[in-house]
């Protein structure tokens, strides 16, 4: 297991993960490493063999998104690594997450976001770092759910819009053909290619997600194109690449 656990750790630093995110998703391994052999169960063993071929697998190791944060979050969640160091992390990235927004109503909007990722994370069946303790997804939820319920009844914010903001109405938005994820992608490339600013990516896609409607839905949230914009899903990629193309032809053939 030290073997498999320095291997790891060299191909994470090699895919630029923070090394908090590294910490955290290594540290079953570690405190395991550090107890004495007696302290040390076959069930217990058998969980952190299977989480290690979970990181080292090619869903992980193989993706882009290894240094997102929600990436790695949401392989914790599914792995059920209901440890307090875990539990307090999490909070603890939610709460940073939250003081970096704008508004109070950002903050909300941010918090009904991460409920519903944690949410609609599916747990692997029958696993679990401490079996004897409440599984992190309820756990999560349920401090998620209290920090939503303070938020609104202290400072009265039940509009999706702060008070200086005036939603458009659906009449007044663009339609695109494009999803969401493929919006988020095409924004993304346009930024990387110079066509818009990087100092202003957050004015950017509250932009987008205010005054665009997708094939799919009417109301963008913010903090969906915001996270799809920095985690690009495979297919939206392959999708924008296929439009792009399509566009060099209608140029390559003079017809614009």
């Amino acid at each position: 297991m030290k073997v498999r656990l320095a291997e790891l750790s060299k191909a994470f630093y090699i895919y630029q993960v923070p090394e908090e995110l590294i910490q955290l998703v290594l540290h079953p391994i570690n405190d395991f490493i550090s107890l004495p052999d007696e302290h040390n169960s076959y069930s217990k063993i058998h969980f952190l063999n299977a989480w290690l071929d979970r990181l080292q697998s090619p869903t992980v190791m193989n993706s882009g998104l290894t240094r997102r944060p929600e990436f790695l979050y949401k392989q914790v969640i599914a792995f059920n690594l209901n440890s307090e160091k875990c539990i307090n992390h999490l909070s603890q990235y939610t709460q940073l997450q939250c003081s970096a927004r704008e508004s109070k109503a950002d903050q909300l909007r941010l918090l009904h976001y991460y409920h519903k990722f944690v949410k609609q994370t599916t747990p692997i069946n029958g696993w679990s770092y401490q079996p004897d303790q409440p599984a992190l997804q309820q756990t999560l939820s349920n401090w998620l759910i209290q920090e939503i319920n303070y938020m609104t009844n202290t400072c009265h914010i039940n509009d999706k819009f702060s008070q200086h903001e005036t939603p458009p109405t659906n009449d007044h938005k663009l339609n695109t053909g494009l999803s969401v994820s493929q919006l988020a992608c095409y924004l993304r490339l346009c930024v990387e290619s110079d066509i818009f600013s990087k100092a202003e990516i957050r004015k950017l896609i509250k932009h987008f997600s205010q005054h665009c409607a997708t094939k799919q839905t009417d109301n963008i949230s913010f903090e969906s194109l915001y996270n799809k914009f920095y985690s690009p899903e495979r297919g939206a990629v392959d999708a924008v690449k296929t439009k792009i193309l399509e566009q060099l032809k209608l140029i390559q053939s003079n017809k614009i």
